[in-house]
């Protein structure tokens, strides 16, 4: 049974009813999902990456129903539901590359918080976001074999001349773990692994089929850090998550979310003018796309969910506020949600509290 709930930071705002554009329904495959104030250029792909475009997804993919996901049938269909959409966040995502959770999420984050749409000509794309990890992991990686070449005795010209030769070997992917191991200096065995480890990150985000899985959260801090000394204005920081979670009670922390995710303010330049939500659930991320609240009047509990994207990208789950999301957020400190916007838009949000992992 769903916890019950006062009105305290119940969304006033929120009209009754399913509070979203009519022109957001059923969009074609393709083609937009957007207000109707948003650019309707057609779409060229992902930012001209051909690779891309083989998306492993299923048919439809960008065919988005929103009077579908706003019914329950397991619920029936309530007549009082309360929904926002952020808007910005549907027409900036995009579609995943085998399993490239972090980059799609992190790439669609940016777009939305600069109100461009995924088919935009200068939309941030999946390619983009791997190279920078890419870079962050190679970089990180000459850092690790220099430290590890300092603990090498400088007159020891045997032993430096067999690190240098397992370097090339870890690079070369050679060796297992054991033969790794076995292979490294006295003392330094777990140096010489975590490299390796790394190395191997490395290869599998560059593969035919790249992968994602070693990126955290504190990853996605640092792309936003690279992407922001470019050419892009952006902020972010960890908005919810174990250690933000207690600080408020969370009716508190649904009103914020509610502030974040309704964009029905935004300007005639589409950006949401409190940001967009990255969502890190148990192995994967994915944006948040809206909330919605009813109350049960068999049971007078409170309902409150959350669209996200369980599987790849497209929105398409209801994640259960105080039932899945919160009990995640207090049991793992791997989750949570990250904010992310334009540096130059002063955010009007009351709550923001920074917390690193």
């Amino acid at each position: 049974m769903e916890q019950q709930h006062g009105e305290k930071g119940e969304p006033k705002e929120a009209p009754a009813g399913t509070a979203f554009d009519a022109t957001l329904t059923k969009a074609p495959k393709q083609a937009r999902v957007v207000s109707s104030n948003a650019s309707t250029s057609p779409a060229p792909g992902f930012g001209g990456e051909s690779r891309l475009d083989q998306e492993e997804e299923e048919v439809g993919e960008e065919d988005i129903d929103l009077v579908e996901l706003v019914q329950d049938p397991t619920r029936g269909t309530p007549t009082d539901i309360k929904m926002c959409i952020s808007t910005a966040s549907f027409n900036g995502w995009l579609m995943q590359l085998s399993k490239t959770c972090a980059a799609a999420a992190l790439a669609g984050a940016i777009n939305a918080s600069h109100g461009r749409a995924r088919f935009d000509q200068h939309a941030i794309t999946l390619a983009q976001v791997l190279s920078i990890f890419g870079t962050m992991w190679r970089t990180h990686i000459d850092a690790k074999k220099a430290e590890l070449m300092q603990n090498v005795l400088v007159n020891d010209e045997i032993t430096t001349v067999r690190v240098r030769e397992l370097l090339v070997a870890l690079e070369a992917g050679d060796l297992t773990k054991e033969e790794t191991r076995a292979a490294a200096p006295p003392g330094l065995e777990d140096k010489v692994e975590y490299i390796s480890k790394l190395i191997a990150s490395l290869a599998n985000m560059e593969g035919a089929k790249p992968s994602t899985a070693s990126v955290g959260t504190q990853h996605l801090l640092y792309a936003i850090e690279s992407f922001e000394s470019s050419h892009l204005q952006l902020e972010a920081h960890v908005f919810l998550d174990q250690i933000s979670l207690p600080q408020r009670d969370l009716d508190t922390w649904w009103a914020a979310l509610w502030k974040i995710v309704d964009d029905r303010n935004s300007g005639h330049d589409r950006q949401p003018p409190h940001g967009v939500l990255l969502y890190h659930m148990q192995r994967h991320y994915a944006l948040i796309f809206g909330l919605r609240q009813w109350d049960d009047a068999s049971t007078g509990c409170k309902h409150r969910d959350v669209l996200t994207s369980k599987r790849k990208q497209k929105p398409k789950s209801w994640v259960c506020f105080d039932t899945e999301m919160v009990p995640l957020l207090r049991e793992s400190a791997k989750a949570g949600i990250v904010l992310v916007r334009r540096r130059e838009r002063e955010c009007k949000c009351e709550i923001i509290i920074k917390s690193k992992k």
